[in-house]
């Protein structure tokens, strides 16, 4: 039987759920919650057919990402009902027998990007994986082996699916981001759209300038070659200390200790029904 790995970004997953609830007025009483949490998790299981899974959470913001940059994710607000119905989500799913990780001051993201570059180590092959998330940082993992189901639009994004978009490979992401910047985590752009470029165009420099130049080094050394003629090399060069700054922050971390994640802990044969 072919193994196939499902990773769940709970901490998303359960945060949409509970602004889904919020916003549709329909606050339910606990069994009910409970019983759209076991569905959903049913659903799941169901629609990508998995070996093993694991569901991850955040536990408060990545400290290491803070001490480059204390105003990441400043503009996010605390929500203590939300974070208690995130608790309570994480209680359901590990109730029902799946392996659920957390790390202090660690970021989900940095646990999935880890799980995936140590799935040798794991199970002793790059098995199958697939993530569930929106999370766009995500795309970064993609390859011919880890796909991103975005579940919003039931979309399994693939390797072909992402270089046919981007013109790039996935693990230019990270490049790409940095330019660009991440509202959602208060990560200021490099390359601010300029007052009379339209969106298409804008995005368009982007993606021509990230596939051409495979990582920040080579970035900078055509941006230095192109500084006279070439509006968008001459912001890089004025903004190199924020493209290192936002690289660094945009990059997932894959070397997060998971000593105590097996493939055992994983396996679908623990989830009660």
């Amino acid at each position: 039987m072919t193994k196939r790995l499902l990773i769940i970004d709970s901490n998303l997953y359960a945060s949409r759920l509970y602004h889904d609830l919020i916003r549709t007025d329909n606050i339910v009483d606990i069994d009910t919650l409970t019983k759209v949490i076991k569905d959903r998790l049913s659903w799941m299981l169901s629609r990508h057919q998995p070996t093993h899974v694991v569901s991850v959470y955040d536990v408060g913001k990545s400290t290491y990402r803070t001490a480059i940059y204390p105003n990441y994710k400043k503009n996010r607000k605390h929500n203590q009902e939300r974070e208690l119905f995130i608790r309570y989500f994480r209680t359901v799913i590990e109730s029902s027998g799946v392996c659920c990780i957390s790390s202090e001051g660690v970021e989900a993201d940095d646990i999935v990007a880890t799980i995936v570059n140590r799935r040798m180590d794991i199970f002793g092959e790059n098995i199958i994986t697939v993530i569930d998330s929106s999370d766009k940082d995500f795309r970064q993992l993609v390859s011919g082996s880890c796909s991103l189901f975005i579940r919003e639009k039931k979309w399994l994004y693939t390797q072909n699916a992402f270089v046919s978009y981007y013109h790039f490979a996935p693990n230019r992401f990270p490049l790409f981001l940095a330019l660009f910047g991440d509202v959602s985590d208060s990560i200021t752009p490099v390359l601010n759209k300029a007052p009379l470029e339209s969106k298409y165009e804008h995005l368009k420099g982007i993606f021509e300038m990230v596939a051409r130049c495979h990582d920040q080094d080579s970035l900078l050394d055509w941006s230095w070659e192109h500084y006279a003629d070439h509006a968008m090399a001459k912001r890089v060069i004025n903004n190199a200390d924020r493209l290192d700054r936002n690289i660094k922050l945009v990059t997932l971390l894959n070397n997060i200790d998971i000593s105590e994640l097996t493939a055992d802990r994983m396996d679908i044969c623990h989830i009660q029904r």
